[in-house]
């Protein structure tokens, strides 16, 4: 019996996808969506955060230079 695309995503790992340039974060989200990750993407810093806030997230996966708040100062961010 096949597991549901729910459990196997969550299995995979949850992928927090952030970059300012959206066509490349929707291509990214779609790209590991495809593959069995449960994403969530995000245009800024900020957004991100308060995803962080919010959710745990497996991997951050962010654009270095982003205007505000940019790739660096989120990772060190911790719920």
């Amino acid at each position: 019996m096949m597991a549901p695309a729910w459990t196997e995503a969550h299995q995979l790992g949850r992928v927090l996808v952030v970059d300012d340039e959206v066509e490349l974060m929707s291509a990214l989200c779609e790209t590991l969506a495809g593959h069995g990750y449960d994403v969530v993407g995000r245009s800024s810093g900020r957004e991100a955060l308060e995803v962080l806030k919010e959710q745990d997230v497996d991997l951050l996966l962010s654009d270095l230079m982003m205007p505000g708040m940019d790739g660096v100062r989120l990772l060190p961010w911790r719920r």
